[in-house]
């Protein structure tokens, strides 16, 4: 597996968990965008919340409704 993607694991359409992300861009109740090593991932849903984060993971919970992969960065 190459390291220089991230790891998106969804458990339902209530929790998502973003591994070997690079920063939270924007945060809201509604999106969240995160830069991911390689592409800009666009969550949106509803009360979305940031459950769990670190400098290379991030847990985020909520109804979640989709996930949008933005570009692919170099």
């Amino acid at each position: 597996m190459r390291e220089d993607f991230s790891i998106v694991t969804m458990h339902g359409n209530y929790e998502v968990y973003v591994e070997n992300f690079v920063k939270v861009l924007d945060f809201g109740r509604e999106v969240i965008r995160i830069k991911a090593k390689k592409q800009i991932l666009e969550i949106s849903g509803q009360e979305l919340y940031v459950e769990y984060m670190n400098k290379e993971d991030v847990k985020i919970c909520g109804l979640i409704e989709n996930i949008k992969f933005t570009g692919v960065l170099s």
